[in-house]
């Protein structure tokens, strides 16, 4: 009864923390909110992974080009839209609802195998202050709800180890095979959103193999089958969402491919005579002109670009040897610095624009010396490192990737298992041996040395490069979210600060296109073309100034121009296509809209061009499809859901394009084009 009463005194708190936990994220959530960024993802990685999520939505299942990005996250994306009608508040708030059920989970396995084991009072603390790290250590949640795959990759990785915790407590019983299966699936998922958790399944496949053939060595013959069953079952589990993967890769290659592109170039930025041990090369200029090198030597050479990229690595490595071994001891250390070093789009001035995060962020430091001082005292308890061997293994994969590769904040969230269970154990052991010196010297030994760890070495940030950095991916946002005179002080602020980009450039003369200063944007067009005479974008934008200015021929020149040089620039075709149809060439368009999708399906612009066209020539059932594909990927735009009503009354669908007109005016209540349209279906 004394057990049963604190069980449910233990559930009431848990529920309470649980409660208060979700009001952090939203509270989280609600500061970011205020970010330019929030709702229009744009800057690197992210973009990516919304225009491939947006592509999946609007029909594109299977990629047509080598992707640079594992699959399955922007696949997980697709479905968040899908779910949620496109609202990013809603989208990272399931990831970060995934992520807390994923950790609080792990915490309540952790309670439960320390009920069933003989454990000690202090680390039976341990699953309580692991879920109370889980719960209210805010500086994890700007990743888990950023639009990246590590999103998603920490829910996997934590339901592998909880199938292999539990495949573990199944010794000698018929589900451990099963367990063990369940997690090589989870893990192979893992493998296929982020590539480096092959080193963790990789890992967990030689641990397995090794506990099973010592087992094995001491059972029956048919005991030593079932012993090395489960490790089969593991591999052929990873291998099952893997395998499909490298194969349809390697097709569209032409050669053996991995689970995506540019690996070789990951593993080149952080080993190199420049390396600083993080992703120091941005996007600029400097990333341009090294990803252009090595596309021309790669095809002078006739390798892969990622293979140059390898080669080059491989240079560095016979010819500096010992530079190399000091900058991957660097990199030990920089994985557990307390600073957030970037990656994509999380420079400082992004990662820190909510309160809360710019308030906590350096509990890092807290968090990484304790689950160091764990780690230095779990070493003594051999019981407590095997039975978590799977959370350490983990913590140590995924250190070992960014010391092969490159260091960042967002690698590192994969960890979060390994560091909150041994900054927890810490704490447990901090309060069980407070009474044994010996004991608490160690732990102050671990201490100051976890504490060196993360304060030392650290990495030269280029500051005033972050700060531009940030201001043209804030400014490029308020300038697609329809505020240009906002966007224009970032915009600005990102051209005087950094060496001189085209893109900074080109959303300067965008801006001031869109608030009426053709003088100004001129100016900016045309300073690009004498800066960057062969870049697309530059005359793309030029061909968009003249055909706003009536200059139909020379806009088209331009386009033709810009096509020359990248004959699948969406943007260009796209508004190739719109002169085209004003000028009447209506084949023409059709033509352009179509590659124009072909390279970019999520192209909401070019499909509802291309369903208005299609309806316009007659064709009305090809338009209502294009049309869906576009509400898919706009589902509040109400002038989109009119012109798809059109479509399905042209196809005499009446009914449906009642509704959809109906629609529409409940989230424009005076739009005229759906009142007629809407009274035309009623007058019968």
């Amino acid at each position: 009864m004394e057990e049963k009463g604190m069980l449910s005194r233990l559930s009431f708190w848990l529920l309470v923390a649980a409660v208060f936990g979700a009001l952090l994220r939203v509270s989280y959530l609600s500061e970011f909110s205020a970010s330019p960024l929030f709702g229009i993802p744009v800057g690197p990685d992210v973009g990516e992974y919304d225009e491939w999520a947006r592509g999946i939505l609007s029909g594109s299942v299977l990629w047509n080009e080598m992707p640079i990005h594992a699959p399955l996250y922007p696949f997980f994306l697709a479905g968040l839209y899908w779910l949620t009608d496109l609202d990013l508040f809603y989208v990272r708030a399931l990831q970060l609802g995934l992520n807390l059920l994923a950790l609080i989970g792990l915490g309540l396995l952790l309670a439960w195998r320390s009920r069933k084991s003989e454990s000690s009072s202090g680390q039976r603390l341990v699953p309580w202050l692991f879920l109370f790290l889980a719960l209210f250590w805010p500086l994890p949640l700007y990743h888990e709800a950023e639009l990246i795959s590590e999103s998603l990759l920490l829910p996997l990785l934590c339901l592998s180890i909880a199938l292999l915790c539990l495949s573990d407590d199944m010794e000698g019983k018929g589900w451990k095979a099963f367990c063990l299966a369940g997690a090589g699936f989870f893990a192979g998922l893992a493998v296929i959103t982020h590539p480096l958790s092959l080193i963790f399944a990789m890992a967990e496949l030689v641990l397995l193999g090794v506990s099973a053939w010592k087992r094995a060595r001491l059972e029956t013959s048919r005991t030593k089958v079932m012993e090395f069953a489960g490790v089969v079952f593991f591999l052929a589990a990873v291998s099952l969402p893997v395998l499909p993967v490298c194969l349809y890769n390697s097709h569209l290659a032409g050669r053996a491919v991995f689970v995506q592109a540019n690996g070789g170039f990951n593993v080149y930025l952080g080993n190199n005579p420049k390396s600083t041990g993080g992703c120091y090369l941005r996007p600029g200029p400097a990333w341009e002109k090294l990803q252009k090198m090595a596309e021309a030597k790669a095809a002078e050479d006739g390798v892969s670009k990622d293979a140059f990229f390898l080669n080059k690595t491989f240079d560095f490595i016979v010819e500096y040897p010992g530079t190399w071994l000091w900058l991957l001891f660097k990199k030990a250390l920089l994985v557990w610095n307390w600073r957030e070093y970037p990656a994509g789009a999380d420079v400082g001035p992004l990662r820190w624009f909510a309160p809360m995060q710019k308030a906590y962020f350096w509990t890092w430091g807290i968090i990484g010396a304790l689950a160091l001082t764990g780690l230095g005292l779990s070493l003594t308890d051999r019981t407590f490192l095997f039975r978590h061997r799977h959370f350490i293994l983990l913590g140590g994969a995924f250190w070992l990737g960014q010391v092969l590769t490159v260091t960042s904040g967002r690698y590192r969230l994969a960890m979060l298992p390994a560091l909150l269970l041994l900054a927890a154990y810490a704490l447990s052991m901090a309060w069980e041996k407070r009474n044994d010196s010996k004991k608490m010297l160690l732990a102050a030994l671990c201490l100051l040395f976890g504490a060196l760890v993360v304060s030392l070495p650290r990495m030269s940030v280029d500051w005033a490069q972050e700060r531009a950095e940030a201001d043209s991916l804030l400014g490029e946002a308020l300038l697609l979210g329809n505020k240009p005179a906002n966007s224009l002080p970032f915009l600005r602020s990102a051209a005087e600060g950094s060496t001189f980009w085209a893109r900074n450039t080109s959303l300067l003369g965008l801006a001031y296109s869109e608030l009426g200063d053709r003088a100004a944007a001129q100016e900016m067009f045309l300073s690009l073309l004498a800066f960057a005479p062969k870049d697309p974008l530059s005359w793309m934008n030029m061909g968009v100034w003249n055909a706003e200015g009536g200059k139909d021929e020379e806009a088209k020149k331009c386009f033709e121009k810009a096509l020359s040089f990248a004959p699948r620039h969406a943007d260009s075709l796209y508004n190739l296509a719109l002169l085209e149809i004003r000028n009447g060439e209506a084949s023409r368009a059709e033509k352009n809209l179509r590659d124009c999708l072909s390279v970019a399906p999520w192209h909401r612009k070019a499909l509802n061009a291309l369903g208005v066209l299609l309806l316009r020539t007659g064709r009305a059932e090809e338009a209502s499809l294009q049309l869906e594909r576009a509400v898919l990927l706009e589902p509040r735009n109400p002038r989109l859901l009119v012109s798809l009503a059109a479509a399905r009354l042209s196809s005499g669908e009446k009914k449906k394009a009642e509704s959809i007109l109906k629609k529409a005016l409940l989230l424009e209540p005076g739009l005229k084009d759906a009142q007629e349209l809407l009274k035309y279906c009623n007058s019968d």
